[in-house]
């Protein structure tokens, strides 16, 4: 998550604060080199705290710079809210589709060789998983912000993985696989690059 930015004057308070506090009392010390700095502090105090307001300046300044740059790496929500919720509504219906193509591969594991049963199984839970998290993401798009982008991306990199996944069952089983089992990860693969691409077009 990106630093909110209602969240930047507050952090530019703060460091303004550490840069330009008071320095500390030195206390009564004795030597003469002590009581010559001592002397030496006290003759210049607008040099020190012209410095430190520098440096307050440039703290916040680096700051503000930061916290723009991190966010703006996010892609914006760009269109329409009656889009979102049209991309939100196919999400909810492709969710309910790819639990039910889980469930078929699930019925079928007892066809696959050991090695892909666990590779099924974990593929599947995958796609469910990323689906649901696309579906929440475009539903709390409307409400755009930082954070609406954040869902966004997050919900991305969940998609992607569970595609990932598919294609490694997909290449791992070759031609092991009876028809329904290949049948119901076509079926998943189909619906996740329907929800990638419906993912996408909320931050086109």
């Amino acid at each position: 998550m990106c630093t909110s930015l209602a969240q930047a004057p507050r952090l530019a308070r703060d460091i303004f604060a550490i840069f330009t506090r008071s320095t500390p009392s030195m206390g009564d010390h004795s030597g003469p080199f002590r009581q010559t700095r001592r002397m030496t502090l006290l003759r210049r105090p607008d040099r020190q705290t012209s410095r430190r307001a520098r440096l307050a300046a440039s703290a916040v300044v680096v700051l503000g710079a930061l916290t723009l740059s991190a966010c703006s790496n996010l892609p914006d929500v760009s269109i329409s809210t009656e889009q979102l919720k049209q991309l939100a509504s196919d999400a909810k219906s492709q969710v309910q589709t790819i639990a039910g193509d889980a469930k078929a591969l699930g019925t079928q594991l007892s066809t696959l060789p050991a090695t892909l049963q666990s590779k099924a199984t974990e593929a599947a839970a995958a796609a469910k998983s990323a689906a649901e998290q696309a579906q929440t993401a475009l539903e709390d798009a409307q409400e755009k912000g930082a954070d609406a982008k954040q869902k966004l991306a997050d919900a991305q990199t969940a998609l992607d993985d569970a595609s990932k996944k598919l294609k490694d069952l997909t290449s791992a089983a070759g031609d092991t696989v009876t028809p329904e089992v290949q049948s119901a990860i076509d079926a998943l693969t189909t619906q996740i690059d329907a929800l990638k691409a419906s993912v996408a077009e909320a931050t086109s």
